[in-house]
């Protein structure tokens, strides 16, 4: 199991074989020892039962990403943020502003929203004039707190995109950016015929567009940070939190639920619950004080929901 982790965090994304390995559900990869269990608890072989103690705890903590953080008390001064794929809004209004409203967000980031977004923005405006939008394309943020700037920030080598709004929060300055990266499929997408048929020229080509939107993302962060600014990111990443580009992102950003979650934090999909693949980015100046998956029928994806501390 040990040996199975480290390829998915050294491999993944630089050979077609261990990308895939890293992006199905970790579960499988249990299959084995539960049958070694069952057959130790028949024979009553107590040793082989024990043994399977630390590969259990290996799957658990490093390839399901278990997080056993306490909520924290949190302070009436604390910023709520909300991410969520919202499938293009094929569920409806109905369920969609309903969970919004039960979570009550400062910000929002949503994707897959290139028509739904507006709606939504409107839906909402008028229960709160205060809130304001920011929209490229598919991937829009919605805030009650003052938008001064927006933009969008072009991947290098292919038409992807994602989008940064400048907030005016509590007397601060905060960057965010939310983002949608390119998830690795078995079978080549009509609507992306540029990554090619064959699955391993697939592979290749996915993982340097997803290479391009890490980097995106983290020179975003960087100008930030030079500015003296709170940086914030969210999205759809399609990334467990294993392998070189979650890395990448933790060496320089605190995952929200990884700091304040409990649990599995699984938001893909929303009835089976297999992947944690939404996640909310901050820099270390912002703590998050406690992460939760919401529960919703609004679309494919649960939201992503965190309480910020300045």
């Amino acid at each position: 199991m040990l040996i199975l982790w480290y390829l998915h965090q050294t491999r993944a994304e630089t050979h077609w074989v261990y990308t895939f390995l890293a992006s199905i559900p970790q579960h499988v990869y249990i299959i084995p020892t539960v049958l070694v269990v069952l057959w130790a608890l028949f024979k009553k072989r107590w040793r082989v039962l024990l043994m399977q103690v630390p590969v259990v705890l290996v799957w658990l903590f490093l390839l399901m990403g278990l997080q056993l953080h306490w909520p924290a008390p949190v302070p009436s001064s604390s910023l709520r943020v909300m991410t969520w794929n919202l499938h293009g809004g094929i569920a409806g209004m109905k369920p969609i502003l309903a969970t919004v409203n039960q979570v009550k967000p400062d910000l929002l980031c949503v994707q897959e929203a290139k028509s739904f977004g507006p709606r939504l923005f409107a839906a909402l405006q008028k229960q709160d004039p205060r809130w304001q939008m920011a929209q490229g394309d598919e991937l829009v943020i919605l805030s009650r707190f003052p938008v001064v700037q927006k933009r969008k920030l072009e991947f290098p080598s292919t038409p992807h995109i994602e989008l940064e709004a400048t907030v005016q929060v509590q007397g601060k300055t905060l960057h965010m950016v939310t983002a949608h990266l390119d998830r690795h499929r078995l079978n080549a997408a009509p609507w992306d015929p540029q990554f090619g048929n064959k699955m391993h020229e697939r592979a290749q080509k996915v993982s340097h567009v997803r290479q391009e939107g890490v980097n995106v993302l983290l020179e975003a962060h960087n100008n930030a940070k030079q500015q003296n600014r709170l940086f914030l990111a969210c999205g759809d990443f399609n990334m467990p939190p294993l392998g070189p580009l979650y890395r990448q992102l933790e060496n320089q950003l605190d995952n929200a639920f990884a700091h304040s979650g409990l649990g599995f934090g699984h938001t893909w999909n929303a009835s089976f619950k297999v992947l944690r693949i939404d996640h909310i980015w901050t820099s270390p100046d912002l703590v998050a004080r406690k992460t939760w998956v919401e529960e919703s029928t609004g679309s494919d994806h649960l939201p992503v929901v965190t309480d910020l501390q300045f």
